[in-house]
């Protein structure tokens, strides 16, 4: 109904639906068939649920299940609840990282400001009118979306490489040594130049190159 009033109203205006918790396959399939998509412009998802390294084979199935009629898929919320302020770059910057290779249309982080339910994951503090980690996270993973197309690099199981263009790079993984060709710099998640890199990775913690010129895998 809501479709039809747009339309005939003359209205240009995306109809986004599904609003789900998590990435619920059955959910979307069973709208599918009841012929939702039809009046659909983009499907909405909120992977609380989903963590970064498992999201990509999720949205796989999910596709999957939808067919033929493959609409664009939006993140209308993506966020987690955690320890410290400190924590919430690590997830974030995974998060978009790993959307971005997947195709999905467009996310928005949840929330802006402090609130109850999800601690420490807000990306301004009022009080002292500036950014908190994640909101410098978030200003860092803006511009190197800007760089270039999101693709997911073949390393092996056990490592997560994504390319930003050809001059940047998101790296995490299970802990193991990684050696820097020349003019390739390493990036804490905040957008500060590591000047003394370990030459280590780990799980928890992504890192990011950025260089002038192409950066390859060795």
């Amino acid at each position: 109904a809501v479709d039809q009033a747009i339309e005939a109203a003359g209205l240009d205006v995306d109809i986004i639906g599904g609003a789900a918790h998590s990435i619920p396959v059955d959910w979307f399939s069973d709208l599918k068939a009841g012929g939702a998509f039809e009046h659909m412009d983009a499907i909405a998802i909120h992977p609380y649920s989903t963590r970064p390294e498992q999201f990509e084979d999720q949205i796989a199935l999910l596709r999957l299940a939808m067919g033929d009629t493959q609409l664009p898929i939006e993140v209308t919320e993506f966020g987690q609840e955690f320890g410290s302020l400190a924590e919430a770059p690590n997830y974030l910057v995974k998060m978009v990282s790993v959307m971005a290779a997947s195709g999905i249309e467009r996310a928005s982080w949840y929330a802006l400001a402090k609130q109850q339910w999800f601690p420490n994951m807000e990306l301004y503090d009022p009080t002292t009118g500036t950014s908190t980690p994640a909101g410098k996270a978030f200003a860092f993973m803006d511009m190197l979306l800007g760089i270039g197309e999101v693709t997911k690099l073949a390393v092996d199981d056990f490592t997560y490489a994504y390319a930003f263009g050809v001059n940047a790079m998101v790296v995490w993984g299970e802990p193991r040594s990684i050696s820097l060709g020349a003019g390739v710099n390493a990036y804490d998640l905040t957008g500060n130049l590591i000047t003394e890199f370990s030459g280590k990775i780990d799980s928890i913690t992504p890192i990011v190159l950025i260089s002038d010129a192409p950066i390859t895998l060795g």
